[in-house]
Parts: structure tokens; sequence; C-alpha cells
């Protein structure tokens, strides 16, 4: 099972190309309800319906009506959500959590259940890290206010990433290979 931390601009586009990939054995887990924001730039899978739903049933609901996915949606820390249920058939967390504490509890659970950790970020200038935990640092929280989806050609952007980021699992879950991206709108780089 993949367990998918944070629904928001990323966390939803890579959950949707998993399954449209095949690989529906999903676990999505976010606490935060469907926000303006968060339909409103046509970056996040979420419809001006859903407003004041949960992310993960309102996801659920657009994209996975018809395959076998469990749904997390407590409106409790990441940290206790991992250890409070029976997580033994998780084989990979994918981290696309937009804050420095979600983002470190979720390195130090992979690493307390021994599971490979994928984290998916932006930052305010248009860069992106794909990286595996083995070498990850995690990144401060920025100071003021920054949201991708509200940055011009967000939208292809965001998708440009998420694609990158559903390559880089589905190479580690068809062969073990843990490749790491950083890069920004025009190039990419391996992380060796």
């Amino acid at each position: 099972m993949i367990a998918i931390c944070g629904l928001g601009a990323i966390g939803s586009h890579i959950a949707k190309n998993l399954v449209f990939a095949g690989y529906n054995d999903l676990l999505l887990i976010d606490k935060d309800k469907v926000e303006a924001r968060n339909y409103q730039f046509g970056t996040q899978l979420y419809e001006p319906e859903q407003l004041g739903k949960n992310k993960t049933e309102a996801l659920w609901f657009n994209i996975f009506r018809q395959t076998n996915v469990v749904v997390t949606n407590r409106n409790i820390d990441i940290s206790q959500m991992l250890k409070k249920q029976n997580f033994q058939d998780i084989s990979l967390l994918v981290d696309c959590l937009d804050n420095h504490e979600a983002r470190k509890a979720t390195s130090a659970i992979g690493k307390d259940m021994k599971i490979p950790v994928l984290h998916v970020g932006f930052s305010p200038v248009f860069t992106y890290q794909i990286q595996w935990d083995k070498n990850y640092e995690t990144p401060s929280d920025v100071k003021g206010h920054f949201d991708i989806c509200e940055m011009q050609g967000a939208r292809a952007f965001i998708e440009y990433v998420s694609g990158l980021a559903t390559n880089v699992l589905i190479d580690y879950l068809k062969s073990g290979t843990l490749i790491s991206l950083i890069g920004n709108k025009y190039s990419v780089t391996q992380i060796k």
C-alpha cells in the first residue's frame, strides 16, 4: 500500500496519476477540508460544490469511485495518525505536505517503520525537489504567504512536477530504483 500524505496541488495529482497507471492500493492522508483556494486556480482536483468537505473524501469522489482505495480523513497530526492505527501494509510513504513539522514527522515515521519516503515539494522561486529520504533535509517553512497555486503558470508546472514524481514512484515500484530530482520550470537534474 502507498500512503500519500498531503492532498493539495501535488498530492492530488500524484494520486490521480497512480490510479490511472494501475496503482490503486492507496491510503490518502490529509487533515484539511476543501477551501475556495483549492479549486479556484485549477491546480487541485477539487470542485466548488465540495467546499468544506474533507479533502480525502472529495478526492475519492472525484477520482476513485470505481477503485478499492482506503480513505483516511482524521483531523489529527500526521505522526499520531500513522502511529494510532495498524499500518503494517504500507510499503511506501509519499510526502506532499507543505510544512516543516509534518514533513519532519513523515521522515521519522518512515525511518521508524523502515519504509522508503519520497518527498515532493516546491519553493517560492518555482523550483522543486523529488527526493528520497536517504539524503533529504527537511526545509524550513517559507516566511510570509506562499501558495504555488497562485503563481502565474502554476497549473502546468504542478502537472509537470507531479508527472515526474509519478514516474519516479513507478520506477521504484517496478525495479526498486531510487531516483531523486531537483529542478525549476525549465530544467531537471538527477541527484546522484
